[in-house]
């Protein structure tokens, strides 16, 4: 694992990107209230920009990106890792089973006499990548796949990994530190402000 810090131009185009959302979000009510102040509608926007520019920067340039590093997944050797449990054609197999989506890997485990098996010989390589386990959702077959998949995470309690869950699959990743924890929740706490204070300027503007 590596960490990677982001670059003052990402920083600055994440925060403009923000600032523009904003700033429409508070043009789109401005326009509601007088279709016609053209020039309230603008300000809103640059203003909302500009802040967002400016308050936004410094906490995006700190942050830390933290990547796995991509060659410490390798499929060959995944692959004889579990080559015992391929079914034949039409089954599991792993070369339609296993794929590296670059941010993530995913295993599919639907249509596998062997899926807690898989699950045990894979769950360690979520320290480098986060895993997703797809269980599918759209048979009784794929709810008792999912509840196992669950249970088993369970029942193992580790302090050092997070359990999500999607419509089809289950995710496994590293938990977050906190320092990175606390960093977002800046950054979140900062836009809410922001959008809480265009909302009160536009009540004011509108009722009084």
């Amino acid at each position: 694992m590596e960490e990677e810090r982001v670059s003052l131009g990402k920083a600055i185009a994440s925060s403009i990107v923000v600032g523009i959302y904003v700033g429409l979000a508070g043009s789109t009510f401005s326009v509601l209230s007088d279709p016609m102040n053209l020039e309230r509608h603008g300000n809103i926007l640059l203003y909302a920009t500009v802040l967002c520019g400016f308050f936004l920067t410094p906490f995006l340039w700190k942050k830390k990106i933290v990547r796995g590093d991509r060659m410490e997944i390798n499929l060959s050797e995944l692959s004889k890792t579990l080559s015992r449990y391929e079914e034949g054609r039409g089954r599991w197999r792993f070369l339609s089973h296993v794929r590296d989506e670059k941010v993530r890997l995913a295993i599919d485990l639907r249509n596998s006499s062997h899926s807690m098996e898989i699950l045990e010989r894979t769950l360690h390589l979520y320290a480098n990548h986060p895993v997703r386990y797809i269980v599918g959702h759209s048979s009784d077959e794929h709810q008792k796949l999912r509840t196992n998949v669950l249970n088993r995470l369970k029942e193992i309690e580790s302090e050092s990994f997070e359990i999500k869950s999607f419509s089809k699959s289950i995710e496994v990743c590293a938990l977050e530190s906190d320092k990175v924890r606390n960093r977002r929740r800046n950054i979140t706490f900062i836009v809410i402000t922001g959008l809480i204070l265009f909302s009160i300027q536009f009540i004011l503007d509108t009722w009084l």
